[in-house]
């Protein structure tokens, strides 16, 4: 086949301008140009070179070639999306919207050969844009090509809201019953939140502030009195009831509490972060002590042949500080008689004074001596003479509690 090059840059002598010719089957695809100069016949090859008086594309019988896309095929209402289109063998482009609303699309569109971009605005959704152009064909009919693009609206995010699994007070999700006052741990479960009121009735210091539940699964609420803890979550809510029995026991009689002063029961192992009296030297017990009542420390002594030793300072400074303490170790609660007790002694914290409790015999006489494995009860209250008619007194008169606090050592 021979080549036919038509040049856009003038390479002959100026002349009268002649046509060049292009006849098909069909007359109706017919085309010509004008050409400066003569033309040019390779012999050899048989090429025929001219120079067109205009740049001449010789136009295929196509239609136009199109492109639509868009940064973005989900939106919500009111976004604006960059769209781009290209186009080949098509011109006198048009943008309509099909379907919903948009800004910025209708109306003329770039139709040179190659990509384009614009930004639009879509307004109601589903929304469908479209390109329409007119296929440039080397002949006379006219018809148009067009391409769609379809924008809908993006998936809605369903948000969760929170909830709790459970909420648990040792372990029991409904009702929690103890026998003594002291610490009890409190557990949790919450999806989809990341802040929740704890809150108590009666008011409870430990459970009564707003705070991250995933900080954390789980806390030690120290409890005083029969209390309902209730934790929420935005719309979900959680209870849990905790008891306190601190009944005393049948051999036991409210007739040796001290006048007019109310029984409180504690674990000693829920004051010592769960160690039993004898388990170990480490920690300490910390215990305010209202004056309106007497502390009652529940505990099993320790086994044979043992020895160990309470050791009394002045509380940290953020509690009040006692003036006189006395204490029993009683198998009954509130029990200070020197008579039925293994030991009353009176405490002055400033003094740090040393207990010593032993289950050895022959120890000395200053010891309180108790039965191995047995359970009794620490009895702690402010009055130097727990029997008087006297009310119960603190360092500083004006207060109304102040604090007991020791810590547990072994005696060789």
């Amino acid at each position: 086949m021979k080549k036919l090059l038509l040049l856009s840059a003038l390479i002959a002598t100026a002349g009268s301008a002649e046509k060049i010719k292009f006849e098909y089957s069909d007359p109706a695809k017919n085309q010509s140009a004008d050409i400066i100069g003569t033309a040019v016949i390779d012999v050899v090859t048989g090429d025929v070179v001219v120079s067109p008086s205009d740049d001449l594309f010789i136009v295929p019988n196509q239609s136009a070639v199109l492109g639509i896309n868009a940064d973005k095929y989900q939106v919500d209402v009111g976004d604006s999306i960059s769209v781009d289109w290209a186009v080949a063998y098509g011109e006198n482009c048009v943008g309509t919207v099909e379907d919903g609303s948009a800004t910025g699309w209708a109306g003329s569109l770039n139709s040179g050969i190659g990509s384009h971009s614009k930004v639009v605005t879509i307004n109601s959704l589903p929304a469908t844009l479209r390109i329409t152009c007119d296929n440039y064909m080397g002949y006379t009919a006219t018809t148009t090509s067009s391409k769609d693009l379809v924008i809908s609206e993006a998936e809605q995010q369903v948000v969760e809201g929170p909830s709790i699994s459970y909420l648990r007070a040792g372990g029991s999700s409904n009702n929690l019953t103890v026998t003594a006052a002291g610490n009890v741990t409190v557990s949790w479960s919450v999806s989809n939140a990341t802040s929740c009121t704890a809150s108590s009735s009666p008011l409870n210091s430990d459970w009564n502030h707003t705070f991250n539940p995933t900080s954390s699964s789980s806390k030690a609420v120290n409890i005083t009195d029969s209390v309902t803890l209730t934790l929420t979550c935005g719309s979900a809510t959680r209870d849990v009831n905790i008891i306190l029995d601190d009944s005393i026991p049948s051999q036991c009689s409210a007739a040796v509490y001290p006048p007019n002063l109310n029984n409180k029961t504690y674990s000693y192992a829920a004051l010592k972060d769960g160690n039993e009296f004898g388990a170990t030297a480490n920690g300490n017990i910390l215990l305010d002590i209202k004056n309106t009542e007497f502390a009652a420390i529940t505990f099993t002594s320790m086994g044979a042949n043992t020895s160990r030793r309470l050791n009394f300072v002045t509380p940290p400074t953020t509690h009040n500080k006692t003036l006189y303490t006395t204490l029993s170790i009683s198998e009954c609660p509130g029990d200070f008689n020197t008579q039925t007790t293994a030991c009353v002694k009176t405490i002055v914290a400033a003094q740090n004074p040393n207990v010593f409790i032993t289950t050895k015999s022959g120890q000395p006489s200053t010891y309180c001596k108790l039965d191995p494995n047995k359970a009794y009860y620490l009895n702690l209250v402010n009055k130097q003479v727990p029997y008087s008619n006297d009310d119960p007194i603190c360092q500083n008169a004006s207060h109304t509690r102040c604090a007991a606090f020791f810590s547990e050592g072994e005696v060789q």
